[in-house]
């Protein structure tokens, strides 16, 4: 699987890790190439943090799907 790795702060880091389901486009650091409508992994600090669908438009930028690094399928 490769996934365009999107980059975020440390204070979504910590939102994510608390089950919030969702990140700001103000806490991307790094888009990683990731195009509009894209499955993405999410990272901080070198860690992976999971999957998300990403977008350019909206400031909720990143809507988590897992909190692994696994295949997103279309169900």
């Amino acid at each position: 699987m490769n996934l365009p790795v999107v980059r975020v702060n440390r204070k979504a880091a910590a939102r994510a890790a608390a089950g919030h389901p969702w990140i700001f486009s103000s806490d991307v650091l790094d888009r990683g190439g990731a195009a509009p409508g894209d499955v993405v992994e999410v990272s901080s600090a070198g860690q992976s943090l999971g999957v998300a669908h990403y977008s350019s438009t909206s400031q909720i930028c990143l809507r988590v799907l897992s909190r692994k690094v696994e295949e997103v399928d279309a169900a």
